[in-house]
Parts: structure tokens; sequence; C-alpha cells
């Protein structure tokens, strides 16, 4: 199974000013999220378990990254990545992806932790 970069974006509302909604986990309109997972739909279930319903978009790199809009609408870039990883388990399966980056200037916020927990039911 491949796993690819899926580009996660939020909304004009984070805007990051004085009169714009603070997003609860500080993401903002001009940087992104990336979910690494083996297909689109998952991406999606991926980013409303860590999320909810406080992003945008979900795009997979040829529309976000190789065409340029990245670049063009998103400034500042990475803000989160959410690694998609193999374990071995008792049962066979998988594990879910695990924080792997966390907001730039708050890296030493919390140890990193598994979003087990808030995937659980969404596969």
């Amino acid at each position: 199974m491949e796993i690819e970069p899926y580009y996660v974006t939020f909304g004009v509302q984070y805007s990051g000013s004085p009169s714009g909604t603070p997003h609860p986990l500080g993401m903002h309109k001009d940087g992104y999220a990336v979910i690494e997972a083996p297909n689109l739909e998952m991406a999606r279930r991926i980013a409303h378990a860590i999320f909810g319903d406080k992003y945008a978009f979900i795009y997979p790199k040829s529309e976000f990254i190789d065409d340029g809009t990245a670049a063009k609408w998103h400034h500042s870039g990475e803000m989160l990545r959410l690694a998609w990883e193999w374990m071995p388990t008792d049962t066979g399966g998988i594990v879910p992806p695990y924080i792997t980056d966390r907001i730039p200037g708050h890296e030493d916020d919390q140890p990193k932790t598994s979003t087990e927990e808030t995937t659980k039911g969404t596969a």
C-alpha cells in the first residue's frame, strides 16, 4: 500500500487577526497540515478525527503543491504533519497515524502522542 501526503487547509475565519476566530488547535488560514494516508477517504476520516469540522479543504499533492496553490496562498507552510506508520500488532492490523511534528514554536508543549484514542471507530 502506497502512502501519499494530503494537504488540509483552514478557513479564512482562522486568520490570526484580532477579529479572527482562534482555531482550537492553533491552525490558521496561511498554513496547512499534512496527513499521510493510503487514500483521500482515509485522509478525510483522519482530518475529521483530529480537526472535527474546523478545516476547509483536503487536497492531493498534485492539486496543492505541484500546481503552486500552497506557495500562492499558504505562506506559513506546514504547521502539522500526521504520519502513517505501519507497525506489527498482535492482530496483524495497522496502528493509526501518529503526530510527528507540532506547530512551530510549540514543539515542547506536550509529548508526542498517538491519535489512536481520537481515531477509534472511524476506520
